[in-house]
């Protein structure tokens, strides 16, 4: 076990209220922000707490999701660049190639892994844990009870960046060779594939659709869960989606360059409305009755409610 370097802090969060415009058409909305550290870019939750990875400042900040405050701030000895809480361990990926995991009861680091290259994505499935590693190509197993190291595989493409579940399959999006995978939860083989039109960012698997953003295109696109053949690609009104949240029948989708984030119909992937950040979006997540978006250049978290 690495030693790692641990601080609470009871904070006055820096919630700051406003309204914000938005493009014609759409609804004018309210959001609170809560201050965090350098580049904010991934977010998971288990429900009362969320984790953001301040990559910048090499910390993680730990939020009461219904006090809308920071408790804890975690020093990482390497910028973090992935996060996921699995009930009761969040799983930390940093930029040196190490896997992390602290307990998310009491914040404190259990134990650490290394030999990944770029541990840039998780996903979780019965005892296992699945971890994108960008550089090599690969996507390792490890045990989610106890850390040990499983094995090793092929995505079926190049720079692997993102990962979901649906059904029996991991669903892996290969950022250099421009598409998605599916990968047998059970055996590691590799199944169906589909091909991009540009290189994908990040996937949601949400109402039998897989959802997926194409940065350089500015399109958010999807495909069938069970078919595995494309359903449609959308434009979100907005520049480099870097984000993608959904609830219901709503997506969300994070256009970082433009500041703003986009509410989509998941049906037909038609705007309902905007919601103007002020910097830019970039990861997401759903719980308590809001959507909770890392703000990359703001040093902070928004709470836009639903």
């Amino acid at each position: 076990m690495r030693r790692g370097k641990f601080t609470i802090a009871i904070l006055a969060s820096a919630l700051t209220f406003g309204s914000f415009a938005v493009p014609a058409g759409a609804m004018r909305v309210t959001g609170s922000r809560i201050g965090v550290g350098i580049a904010p870019s991934a977010i998971t939750s288990n429900g009362h707490y969320l984790w953001v990875a301040n990559t910048i400042s090499s910390t993680i900040s730990v939020i009461d999701v219904f006090r809308a405050r920071v408790l804890a701030t975690l020093y990482t000895d390497a910028p973090p660049i992935a996060l996921l809480a699995d009930g009761k361990k969040l799983w930390v990926g940093e930029s040196d190639g190490t896997v992390a995991w602290y307990s998310t009861k009491t914040n404190r680091l259990i134990d650490s892994a290394t030999g990944f290259t770029t541990p840039i994505a998780f996903a979780v499935s019965g005892p296992r844990l699945w971890v994108a590693d960008k550089a090599a190509s690969t996507v390792s197993i490890m045990n989610r009870a106890t850390g040990n190291y499983v094995g090793a595989f092929s995505t079926g493409g190049t720079g692997p960046v993102a990962l979901g579940v649906s059904g029996d399959n991991l669903i892996v999006a290969n950022g250099a060779s421009k598409d998605l995978t599916q990968v047998s939860l059970d055996s590691a083989e590799v199944g169906m594939q589909v091909s991009l039109s540009g290189h994908p960012g990040v996937i949601l698997v949400h109402g039998g659709q897989i959802w997926y953003t194409l940065p350089s295109e500015n399109l958010v696109g999807r495909v069938d869960a069970d078919t595995f053949q494309s359903t449609g690609s959308f434009p979100t009104a907005g520049l480099s989606q870097d984000g993608l949240a959904a609830s219901g029948s709503r997506l969300f989708v994070a256009n970082g360059a433009s500041r703003l984030v986009m509410e989509l119909r998941a049906s037909n992937g038609s705007i309902i409305r905007g919601h103007r950040t002020g910097s830019t979006p970039s990861a997401m997540c759903i719980v308590g009755g809001r959507l909770w978006v890392t703000l990359l250049t703001g040093r902070a978290v928004q709470a836009i409610p639903l």
